[in-house]
């Protein structure tokens, strides 16, 4: 994935220049100003950006970025503070000037790469009270206002941008184009970051653990040769590896989620079966019933219950809540008529009155389902009695949740576990 790194030097309006070149599909970090050049590295970018922030570069205690940062090749593109960051760095000069706060008029001067398309004036937003008052050589002016004589600059040999206003506040006209002509443009960077990719990036981590978990397993305890899994036909559909066109609905299924490092050979007898037929096929070689009629569990464990970051307290919460889902059906003599039956956790959390306390904990959704073959799946209308006993039990007995739902969505549109 290719990312763009911008260098927090303090603006109130960093987070935004995040936000801007993200709402064009491309990653977008803020990272402290002084990152090491080795971490900076590591992060691969493929253009570097320079926040604005409140000092001034000819300061005593002026935050100045690794020495080498402007060695590595990479575009870098200055705002406000960045752009004097820019000048002072490459032997310009930068003075106190008329404070300027508010709307000014930008004539473009060159209307090449990085002003391109924008016309020749537009309104930006300026915030600042030093100025460029000698660009550095090697550098042009690309664009002036009536107060600011170097308000953009380029460099003549190498792919260095300074501007003195802010792109990335909505006040300035055209400001998110002139992000994307540096972005896309001129660092290349593709639009490859979107919600859908990143839960798909998100699912597969999870895939990669459970497999990371087995290979050192396999080290400590081996040699091994072959890693079993229980994959069924419906896995197959929905990972995306079928012979036919679906879309990916479960990347996280470790049939499409395997690492490439993986060493060990993966055994999958059972991945043409649907559920129904691998239980007949217990039945015919005399597996207990008790366990031919226990409900489905997900491959990659109960991280695919959990919404948002996977914690241990989470875990836990998810781990006891479901085994009194499955008690209390056990107990109402339904468990054999569901298909599926859990509970789930996320980030959300709700008020509630312990005694004669207020308290927020955790929302529980929980989640039963009838099904023949995990291809589509109805929701089951639990008797009110039932759903009862499932929230006091949850809510007396798991300390941090203060609230219990019930998912009455079937697949589809929804699908059976929430990841």
């Amino acid at each position: 994935m290719d990312r763009i790194v911008v260098l927090d030097f303090g603006s109130q309006y960093s987070h935004l220049i995040c936000r801007r070149i993200r709402e064009f599909s491309v990653y977008a970090e803020l990272v402290p100003y002084d990152i090491t050049l080795g971490e900076l590295e590591g992060r691969n970018p493929k253009g570097i950006i320079l926040s604005g922030g409140p000092s001034s570069v000819y300061s005593a205690d002026a935050p100045v970025p690794a020495a080498g940062i402007f060695d590595l090749g990479l575009p870098v593109l200055g705002i406000c503070y960045g752009h004097q960051v820019i000048v002072d760095r490459f032997g310009g000069r930068v003075k106190r000037a008329n404070r300027e706060y508010g709307s000014s008029l930008l004539t473009v001067d060159d209307d090449g790469s990085l002003l391109g398309g924008i016309g020749r004036s537009v309104r930006v937003w300026m915030s600042h009270g030093d100025e460029a008052e000698q660009i550095p050589p090697g550098f042009q002016i690309i664009g002036h206002t009536s107060n600011a004589r170097a308000a953009a600059i380029a460099g003549t040999d190498r792919p260095v941008y300074g501007i003195q206003f802010h792109p990335e506040v909505v006040h300035t006209q055209k400001g998110t184009e002139i992000l994307k002509n540096f972005v896309l443009k001129i660092c290349g960077a593709r639009q490859d970051w979107t919600m859908e990719a990143f839960v798909d990036r998100a699912r597969k981590a999870v895939g990669e653990e459970f497999v990371r978990v087995f290979s050192e397993f396999a080290e400590r305890n081996g040699p091994f040769s072959w890693l079993a899994q229980g994959t069924l036909y419906p896995d197959v559909i929905e990972s995306g590896v079928s012979k036919g066109p679906a879309a990916v609905i479960k990347s996280h299924h470790n049939v499409g989620g395997l690492p490439d490092w993986l060493d060990l050979k993966v055994l999958e007898p059972l991945r043409d079966l649907y559920k129904d037929e691998v239980r007949e096929i217990a039945r015919i070689l005399g597996v207990p019933d008790r366990i031919v009629r226990r409900h489905p569990f997900p491959g990659p464990g109960l991280a695919v219950r959990i919404i948002g970051e996977v914690t241990p307290a989470k875990l836990r919460v998810a781990r006891t809540a479901s085994r009194i889902v499955e008690d209390v059906l056990l107990e109402a003599g339904v468990y054999d008529d569901v298909w599926q039956a859990y509970a789930a956790v996320g980030d959300d959390r709700a008020v509630g009155v312990v005694g004669d306390e207020r308290r927020y904990g955790s929302i529980v959704m929980v989640r039963v389902v009838n099904s023949v073959d995990a291809m589509t799946a109805d929701w089951t209308r639990l008797s009110h009695e039932t759903l009862e006993r499932i929230s006091n039990r949850i809510t007396n007995e798991i300390e941090d949740v203060t609230w219990v739902t019930y998912t009455i969505s079937s697949k589809p549109p929804a699908t059976i576990e929430p990841q």
